[in-house]
């Protein structure tokens, strides 16, 4: 099984620092972990939930989802309620979800909605939410979509919202005036979303 999004994302950025050559072949989480000297049987990547390193008790959540060990969930809920950074929180939400643990989605869903945190991450948030069958990350993406300045986080919006297949109700009056902004006139953006271009015209 491959490693969540996220700690795919923190696994590429560990494995780059190491020496020339030792990150040729995809790295995995038991990898990572074994080269920082952490044990990865069951009991030690429990143990590693209290790692003082936030990168690793991020990747001993992720393998712990990998095995579906569902004995973990309160080891994970307990580094959540502790965990500051928000790649950190990301990691043990996604963890969480993966586990089928409800606490994963309303920590994704709190993370999604803290405009304090990186486009980037909270855009990404949204669209594991998405994968978890949950569209609270929708406003968030409009609300992204609508103040950044920043071309790749449109874009990572917009693709978000690609996928949406229905806007809820609640969030229709929202889409118009961003559309407005973002597209004056008719484009192969809208052309694209079908959940909202029928209301950029409205």
């Amino acid at each position: 099984m491959s490693p969540p999004r996220l700690i795919a994302i923190s696994l590429a950025c560990f494995f780059a620092a190491l020496p020339s050559g030792a990150g040729q072949a995809p790295p995995t989480i038991v990898q990572a972990l074994e080269a920082r000297g952490v044990g990865t049987s069951t009991a030690s990547l429990r143990q590693a939930l209290q790692d003082p390193s936030s990168q690793i008790r991020g990747m001993a959540a992720g393998e712990l989802a990998n095995r579906k060990d569902k004995e973990s969930v309160p080891a994970i809920r307990q580094a959540l309620a502790k965990a500051t950074d928000p790649n950190e929180r990301q990691n043990l939400a996604e963890a969480l979800i993966i586990l089928g643990d409800p606490e994963g989605k309303a920590a994704m869903a709190a993370l999604c909605a803290d405009n304090s945190v990186r486009e980037d991450s909270r855009i990404i948030a949204a669209g594991q939410l998405l994968d978890a069958g949950d569209d609270s990350g929708i406003g968030p993406a409009i609300e992204i979509l609508a103040v950044t300045e920043s071309h790749s986080m449109r874009q990572g919006a917009l693709d978000l919202l690609r996928r949406v297949p229905a806007v809820p109700s609640n969030l229709q009056s929202a889409c118009k005036p961003v559309w407005r902004k973002r597209f004056a006139m008719k484009s192969p953006a809208i052309a694209s979303l079908p959940a909202l271009a029928s209301r950029s015209s409205n």
